[in-house]
C-alpha cells in the first residue's frame, strides 16, 4: 500500500513539472502550427507521391505552396491559426479543394479521385481493391471488353471464377468464396442458399430487397421449373443489366457495419451519371441478340443531370429450339441536382426504375402430345429511388449528411398449363381448411390443369447516415453513425388453380392470399470509426464498428421478437515506407479482419404455408357414381418455427499486397463459419384415424354411398412428417485468393494478369435431423423414427488460375486479350456417416434411447441402422485438369465513336481423361465454343 502511494506522489510530481512547461512552450508557440498533408487516391488509398499542394489563408490571400514526398506527405510548419483554402493537384486526378480550419497542429488526408480522361490506360478485367478489405473492383472498360448479357457475366472476373456458358432458363444465383461454379443454376435443393441469399445487392446505394419474394409453384412440377424458382433464394442476376453500369465493387471480405442483413458478401453497384454522350449497344451471340440505347445530358452551369437508358435482351435457352427464351426488358431514368450553399454543398438525385423479365417454355411436340404443356412466368418490378446529401466545404467537424429512401413494387405472374394422366384412381382432397372427418372426391383420369401464382412483393427502405472528422498531431479520425430501416410486405394473390384440377396431383397445400402474411421489418443502428495513424514513416489504419439489428412486427411467441444482434467488425492496414529500388517504388501492405455479418429470415420462412395431411379412411369406388364415397380424416399442421433465428457467419481474414512500380502482387487468406443457414428440416406429429374394412359393404343393397356407422374398421396411429424452416445448414470456407498484375510491357503493349484461388468449401447440415428408413413390412411402414446427430454432407475442394494477356495498342485503337484458364483441382468427398441415431421414438410419442446390440436382434429397430456402400465416401473427381481458351478483339473507328468486339469462349479446350472411383476410364467431350459479336456507339 505504501508503495503504491509512493508512485502515485511520484506521478502527480512529475505531471507538475510536465504541464507548466507544455504550457510555456504552447505560449512560445501561440497561434503557430504545423499542417501536414497526406495525397491518396481515393479509389486505391495508395499514395499521390509528388503533388502540388497550395494553401491560401481566406483572410490576407497568404499563400504557402509546396509538394509532397514519395509518401504523398506535405508538412508546413509555422502556420498561423485561420481558415485556409487547400488545392492538391497532380497529373492524371481531378483537383482536389477544400477549405480547412487551422487552430492545432494535425495531419490532413486529401482523396484524390483519377480523371479517367487524363489516364491513358485500359483496365479489362477485374481488379484488386486497395481498400480495408478484400473486394474486386470491375470499371466501365473491362464490362465493354467481357461484352456481358447480364451481371452473371461478370462472375467470371473474380478470383477463383471462369468464364461459363449463359443459362437463362434458370435463375441465376452468386456463390461468392465457394468451390465449384460461383453461378449457382440448379433449383433441385436449397438447402444452401443462404450463400446467395446472403448477398447483399445494392443499387445506387439502396438494397435490391427479395425477402418478399413468393413467385413458385407449390407442388413442383419439375426441375425445369425449380430452377426458375427464386423464393428464398437471393436476387436473380439475369434481371440486372450491365450498361448502364459506371463500376461495380464485390467486396469478398468484411464490409463496412454501414451495410448489413448479408452473410456472404456485398456487391456496390454505382450507375452513370452526367455526361451528354449518346450510347448505343448491339449484341449478337450463339443464345441471343441485345440490344441498348442510352442518353446523357448534363447542364454544368446548372449543376443538373440527367441519364436515360432502355435495354432489351432476346436469349434463346437451347439455340437449336425455340422452344424456351428468356426476355428482358429495362427503362431507367435518373436525375442529379447541386447546390451550393455557404457551409457546403446539397445534392439531390432521384432514380426511376423500371424491370421486366420474361420466362417461357413449352414442351417439345413430340412429347406434348396434346400440344399444351406450357411454361410462362413475367418478373415487373418498379422502383423510385431518392438521395439527399450534404457534404462540408468548410473542413468542420460535420462533413456530410445523408438520407436514402426508396420505394418498390413487383408484380410475379406464373402461368402454367399442364396435361394431367393419372394410371389410376387418385382422390382430391377435400375443400376444407379445417381438421375433421369430410368427404371427398376423385381426380379425373385425365384432365388440363391450368393455374399458377401471383406475387406483389412490396418494399421501402430508408437510411439516414452522418459522418464527422477530427484531426490531430498524432491520428486522424472520420466516423460514420446512421440507422436504416427496410419494410417488406406482399399483396399478392397468392396460389391459384383449382382444387379439383391441381397442377399436381400430390399437393398437400391449400391456397392461400399472401395479403394475409404481416409485413416484415427490420431495424438497425451502426457506428464506426476509421483512424489513419502515422508511426515514424509508417501508417497504420483501423476501421472498426459495431452494427446492431433487430427485427419489429413479430409476434411475441417468435423467439426473434425484441431480440437484438450485434455485428462487431474491424479491418487493419499496416502500410511500411516506401522504398525506392532501382528508381522505382516499392510498397508493401499487410492488412486483415474480422467480424459477425447477420441475416435475418425472409417472410417464407417465418410464415410457411400450412400443411394438410389427409388420411383415407374409407376409398369405396363402386361403377355407379351415387354410391361411391371417399373419407379422409384431414390433419391442419403449422410448420411456423417459432424458435428460429437470424443465420450469422463469422469471417476473418489476413492479406498481404506488395507493389513495384506498376506491378502489383496480392493474396488473401480466409474463414468463414456460418452454421445457422436455412434449411428444411424433417419433422413428426403423431395423427390417428380410423381405417374402414369395405368387405362390409353389400353392393347390390346400396341406394345410396355407404354409412361408416355400419362398417367394421380399425384404429391406426402413424407419423405424419413435414418440413420446418430451422437453422440447420453449415457452410464452412477457406481458401487462398491471389492476383498479380504487371506493368504493360511498352515494346509489346501488353499486361499480363494471373489470379485464381483455392477453395475448400463444406457443406453439412448443422442440427440433427429425424428420419424413417422407407421400408414396407407386412403392408405397414416401419414404426418408429430415428433421431440422428450423424450430419449429411460433403466437402468440395478447388483450385484454378487464369493467366491474362491483354493487349493495348493505342494508335490503332486496338485491344484484345487472350485467358487461359486451368482448372487444377476439383475434388469432392461425403462426409463419413455411421448411420446409428442416438434415439428413436415410437406411436406413442415415447423417447428411447438408441442401442445398437439390442436393436440387431429386433425386426424393426434393425431398419433404423443405415449402412453406407464405402464407395460413397470415396474421393470423386468432379472435373479432370482441364484447360480453356478465350480471346476477345475490340477495335474503335471514328475517333473512338464507334467500337467493333469479338469473342470466342473455349475457342481451344482441353479435358484431360481420368479414372473414377469404380476404376473406370473416363472421357469427357470438350465444351462447345462460345461466341458473338456487338457494336458500341458513343456519339
Amino acid at each position: 500500500m505504501l508503495k503504491s502511494v509512493r508512485i502515485l506522489t511520484l506521478l502527480y510530481c512529475m505531471m507538475l513539472l510536465v504541464f507548466p512547461v507544455r504550457g510555456q512552450q504552447q505560449e512560445f508557440r501561440a497561434g503557430l502550427y504545423t499542417v501536414a498533408i497526406q495525397a491518396q487516391n481515393h479509389q486505391t488509398d495508395l499514395p499521390v507521391g509528388f503533388a502540388a499542394v497550395l494553401l491560401t489563408c481566406e483572410s490576407d490571400g497568404r499563400i504557402l505552396s509546396g509538394s509532397c514526398d514519395d509518401q504523398g506527405i506535405c508538412r508546413f510548419e509555422r502556420v498561423a491559426a485561420g481558415r485556409y483554402k487547400l488545392r492538391v493537384t497532380f497529373l492524371g486526378y481531378k483537383p482536389y479543394t477544400q477549405v480547412i480550419p487551422v487552430d492545432d497542429s494535425f495531419t490532413w488526408l486529401a482523396l484524390l479521385e483519377p480523371d479517367a480522361v487524363n489516364l491513358d490506360e485500359v483496365v479489362v478485367t477485374a481488379s484488386e481493391s486497395r481498400g480495408m478489405t478484400s473486394s474486386s473492383k470491375i470499371d466501365r472498360q473491362a464490362m465493354e471488353h467481357l461484352q456481358p448479357s447480364s451481371f452473371a457475366d461478370l462472375v467470371s472476373l473474380l478470383p477463383g471464377e471462369r468464364s461459363t456458358v449463359p443459362n437463362m432458363g434458370a435463375a441465376n444465383l452468386i456463390r461468392l468464396r465457394e468451390a465449384g461454379s460461383g453461378i449457382q443454376t440448379d433449383g433441385s435443393s436449397t438447402d444452401y442458399d443462404i450463400s446467395s441469399l446472403g448477398t447483399s445487392f445494392l443499387m445506387d446505394g439502396v438494397p435490391i430487397n427479395t425477402k418478399a419474394n413468393m413467385s413458385y409453384l407449390a407442388g413442383g412440377d419439375n426441375k425445369y421449373v425449380e430452377n426458375r424458382n427464386t423464393t428464398g433464394r437471393g436476387v436473380d442476376m439475369r434481371t440486372i443489366p450491365t450498361d448502364e453500369i459506371e463500376h461495380v465493387e464485390v467486396v469478398r471480405g468484411i464490409p463496412s457495419v454501414e451495410y448489413g442483413d448479408l452473410t456472404s458478401g456485398l456487391i456496390k453497384i454505382e450507375r452513370r451519371k452526367g455526361g451528354n454522350k449518346l450510347n448505343a449497344r448491339f449484341k449478337a451471340d450463339s443464345y441471343g441478340k441485345l440490344i441498348y440505347v442510352g442518353k446523357g445530358f448534363e447542364w454544368e452551369k446548372r449543376k443538373l443531370t440527367l441519364n436515360v437508358g432502355i435495354d432489351f435482351l432476346d436469349s434463346k435457352i437451347d439455340p437449336r429450339t425455340p422452344l424456351e427464351n428468356y426476355k428482358r426488358f429495362n427503362m431507367s431514368a435518373r436525375l442529379s441536382k447541386k447546390w451550393e450553399c455557404g457551409s457546403g454543398v446539397l445534392t439531390y438525385a432521384v432514380n426511376l426504375d423500371y424491370g421486366g423479365s420474361f420466362d417461357n417454355m413449352k414442351l417439345d411436340p413430340d412429347v406434348n402430345y396434346h400440344d399444351v404443356d406450357t411454361y410462362k412466368s413475367s418478373y415487373n418490378r418498379y422502383a423510385l429511388t431518392n438521395n439527399l446529401m450534404w457534404t462540408s466545404n468548410k473542413g468542420s467537424f460535420s462533413r456530410s449528411l445523408e438520407l436514402n429512401t426508396s420505394v418498390s413494387l413487383q408484380k410475379d405472374v406464373i402461368d402454367r398449363t399442364r396435361y394431367i394422366s393419372l394410371s389410376g384412381v387418385r382422390p382430391t382432397p377435400p375443400l376444407t381448411t379445417e381438421e375433421g372427418v369430410h368427404d371427398g372426391t376423385w381426380l379425373t383420369s385425365q384432365y388440363i390443369a391450368t393455374g399458377g401464382s401471383e406475387s406483389l412483393p412490396f418494399t421501402t427502405f430508408s437510411k439516414l447516415s452522418a459522418r464527422f472528422g477530427t484531426h490531430g498531431a498524432r491520428a486522424q479520425h472520420n466516423m460514420l453513425v446512421g440507422v436504416d430501416w427496410q419494410m417488406n410486405k406482399n399483396y399478392g394473390r397468392g396460389q391459384i388453380y383449382d382444387p379439383l384440377y391441381p397442377l399436381s396431383p400430390g399437393m398437400s397445400t391449400r391456397p392461400r392470399p399472401y395479403y394475409d402474411i404481416p409485413a416484415g421489418h427490420d431495424f438497425s443502428l451502426f457506428v464506426e470509426d476509421r483512424s489513419i495513424i502515422p508511426i515514424a514513416r509508417h501508417k497504420l489504419e483501423v476501421q472498426a464498428g459495431l452494427r446492431a439489428s433487430t427485427m419489429l412486427n413479430l409476434a411475441d411467441s417468435y423467439a426473434l421478437h425484441g431480440k437484438f444482434f450485434f455485428d462487431p467488425r474491424v479491418n487493419l492496414r499496416w502500410s511500411f515506407p516506401r522504398l525506392m529500388v532501382a528508381d522505382r517504388p516499392l510498397q508493401f501492405e499487410i492488412g486483415g479482419g474480422a467480424g459477425w455479418h447477420t441475416m435475418t429470415p425472409s417472410l417464407t420462412y417465418l410464415y410457411p404455408d400450412l400443411i394438410y395431411y389427409d388420411w383415407q379412411q374409407l376409398n369405396y369406388y363402386h361403377s355407379n357414381p351415387a354410391y361411391r364415397r371417399l373419407n379422409l380424416k384431414t390433419y391442419v399442421v403449422d410448420p411456423t418455427n417459432y424458435d428460429l433465428q437470424a443465420a450469422r457467419n463469422f469471417k476473418w481474414e489476413i492479406r498481404g499486397d506488395i507493389s513495384y512500380g506498376e506491378n502489383r502482387f496480392t493474396v488473401t487468406y480466409f474463414r468463414e463459419n456460418l452454421t445457422t443457414g436455412f434449411r428444411n428440416m424433417s419433422q413428426y406429429q403423431i395423427m390417428n384415424y380410423r381405417q374402414y374394412d369395405a368387405s362390409g359393404i353389400d353392393p347390390g343393397t346400396l341406394t345410396a354411398p355407404p354409412q361408416l356407422e355400419n362398417l367394421p374398421y380399425k384404429d391406426i396411429t402413424a407419423f405424419g412428417t413435414y418440413g420446418v424452416y430451422a437453422n440447420g445448414t453449415r457452410i464452412f470456407k477457406e481458401g487462398v485468393e491471389y492476383s498479380f498484375t504487371s506493368k504493360r510491357i511498352p515494346a509489346l503493349r501488353t499486361r499480363i494478369t494471373i489470379d485464381g484461388a483455392w477453395f475448400r468449401t463444406l457443406y453439412s447440415e448443422s442440427q440433427p435431423y429425424w428420419y424413417r428408413p422407407s421400408v414396407n413390412l407386412g403392408g405397414q411402414a416401419l414404426p418408429y423414427l430415428g433421431y440422428y446427430n450423424d450430419p449429411k454432407g460433403y466437402t468440395r475442394r478447388s483450385f484454378n488460375t487464369r493467366f491474362l494477356f491483354d493487349t493495348y495498342l493505342p494508335r490503332l485503337k486496338l485491344g484484345f486479350s487472350a485467358a487461359i484458364e486451368c482448372m487444377w483441382l476439383y475434388r469432392q468427398q461425403a462426409l463419413r456417416q455411421t448411420g446409428i441415431p442416438d434415439e428413436y421414438v415410437d406411436l406413442n410419442g415415447v423417447r428411447h434411447p438408441f442401442n445398437v446390440e439390442e436393436a440387431q436382434n429386433d425386426m424393426y429397430l434393425q431398419w433404423l441402422i443405415i449402412t453406407y456402400p464405402e464407395s460413397n465416401f470415396y474421393v470423386r473427381i468432379m472435373e479432370p485438369f482441364n484447360v480453356g481458351v478465350n480471346l476477345k478483339v475490340t477495335k474503335e473507328f471514328y475517333k473512338e465513336r464507334i467500337e467493333l468486339a469479338f469473342f470466342v469462349n473455349q475457342l481451344y479446350s482441353y479435358w484431360h481423361e481420368y479414372r473414377g472411383s469404380n476404376g473406370v476410364l473416363v472421357r469427357q467431350t470438350t465444351p462447345m465454343p462460345y461466341f458473338g459479336m456487338e457494336i458500341n456507339f458513343n456519339l
